[in-house]
């Protein structure tokens, strides 16, 4: 006895934004396919028979089915208005079954600017089933694309795989699936633009800093960026003026802006930069030590001071201003030196160096006779006239000092023993017998006869002459009774 059955089937697929159940399911009318079953002869292997369907969305959205639907939008990464659309297809069952079995489908579809890939299979288990009337299987799946495309289309195919028996009559008996039972989702990436914001600006406080050379000065400062969309590195910071450029004397200010990676710019900001001198001058070729000058005449003599310097960072040579400069015979004198730049800036404390004004002594120094200039020294009688003579100096130029008469200062200081008080005559004060001192211009020599009185001033003396701080001649002698 031959016993023969029919088993009908046949798919569906529809499509559901952001939802499980589809919309608008229709014509679920079955494809047929009859198998005639004979005892004693193995079956032919069973086929799906899906059909596709056309499903409206209930936002109006764009429908699946072949080759001619409309697309599912589906945005870039870059936007968050459709980060994923969830598709629905329905796979739809006729006829009966006498064994249950089992098929898988993946559930993601991601677009990484190529092509879809494919991924987290679902595996559908299908009961066995006698007995007419059709038995669907709905199958969500989601749609991303990971590449942030901006506008186009592509399609991909949902294709059922691994339909198995899971009965062993007849044992490992495999069912395939037609070409009918794909899919094909069409997608269209649309153009997005990410919202944006453009970028905040944060410059630093004005800056002040002391010129280093007649340009100016160079400067370097920090200016930073941010952005709700961009990195700080993908920014771009533009300023009138460029860290690490020369800014010139005065007052400069600088603007910036930044710019993101979408063309927004941030509102200007801005800062100054001062630059400033506040150095003075700097002066070179002060003396180290004591100058000894030669005098020029009676009047002393006058430094010169053309080999004194100064230097300012920003006006370069100024002038030095030095006094006084002239001193007298004698005088040990202190000169201070000073220097202004165009701003004002003056060297402080002046710059200071001491002057000694002395004679030409190469022609001898000392007294001449009577007067020893070594032991054993000259002795006197109290009451006695004693002469002091010294050689003329010179002057600078080489000539005798002969007009020094009114300068000279003759002192007589009593040593150890002496109780005799000190004697000074200056400026023709001498006590009665003397003489004036006097210039011989015969012998070239200055003169001066000292009287001595007849008591007091027994012992031993240091006679000197001398104009200021300087000696012209200096010895011991004694008065004796």
């Amino acid at each position: 006895m031959k016993r023969t059955s029919m088993l009908t089937l046949a798919a569906a697929v529809g499509l559901s934004a952001c939802s499980e159940t589809p919309v608008g399911l229709t014509d679920p009318t079955p494809i047929g396919e009859t198998i005639v079953i004979t005892e004693g002869v193995v079956a032919a292997p069973f086929n799906w028979r899906p059909r596709v369907a056309h499903s409206t969305l209930a936002n109006a959205a764009p429908t699946l089915g072949g080759s001619t639907t409309t697309a599912v939008a589906v945005n870039g990464t870059a936007c968050t208005t459709f980060p994923t659309q969830l598709v629905t297809i329905i796979y739809t069952l006729s006829g009966n079954q006498k064994s249950s079995a089992s098929f898988k489908v993946p559930q993601k579809w991601d677009y990484n600017g190529v092509a879809f890939v494919s991924s987290a299979d679902t595996t559908v288990a299908v009961a066995a089933k006698t007995g007419g009337g059709d038995r669907t299987y709905a199958i969500q799946i989601s749609i991303e694309n990971s590449a942030e495309t901006g506008t186009g289309a592509t399609s991909f195919v949902v294709t059922p795989f691994g339909l198995v028996t899971e009965s062993t009559d007849p044992p490992g008996q495999q069912l395939e699936l037609d070409a009918s039972s794909s899919a094909t989702i069409h997608v269209a990436f649309t153009d997005c633009t990410p919202s944006n914001t453009p970028p905040s600006i944060t410059v630093p406080s004005d800056i002040t800093v002391e010129a280093t050379g007649p340009t100016g000065a160079i400067v370097t400062f920090v200016v930073t960026a941010q952005d709700s969309e961009d990195e700080p590195a993908d920014l771009t910071i533009e300023c009138s003026h460029a860290s690490g450029s020369t800014f010139p004397l005065g007052t400069t200010t600088v603007t910036c802006t930044a710019r993101d990676t979408g063309g927004l710019e941030s509102e200007a900001a801005s800062f100054d930069v001062n630059v400033v001198d506040t150095t003075p001058p700097a002066i070179s070729g002060i003396p180290a030590s004591l100058v000894t000058l030669i005098a020029e005449d009676a009047e002393g003599a006058t430094y010169d001071a053309s080999g004194i310097t100064a230097l300012d960072l920003v006006d370069g040579v100024v002038a030095v201003d030095c006094s006084p400069l002239t001193f007298a015979i004698g005088e040990t004198g202190t000169v201070s030196c000073t220097a202004s730049d165009t701003r004002g800036n003056t060297t402080t404390p002046p710059e200071e160096f001491e002057v000694l004004v002395t004679l030409d002594f190469s022609g001898g120094q000392g007294f001449l006779s009577p007067l020893r200039m070594a032991a054993p020294y000259s002795a006197h009688k109290l009451g006695s006239t004693v002469p002091h003579k010294f050689p003329a100096p010179q002057y600078a130029d080489g000539s005798l000092a002969t007009d020094l008469v009114d300068l000279l200062r003759f002192a007589l200081n009593p040593l150890p023993g002496n109780t005799a008080a000190p004697v000074e005559i200056v400026d023709g004060d001498y006590s009665a017998g003397s003489t004036e001192w006097r210039y011989d211009t015969e012998q070239e020599i200055y003169i001066y006869n000292l009287k001595t009185p007849k008591t007091g001033w027994a012992g031993f003396w240091t006679t000197m002459v001398s104009i200021g701080s300087v000696e012209l001649a200096k010895t011991t002698l004694e008065l004796r009774k």
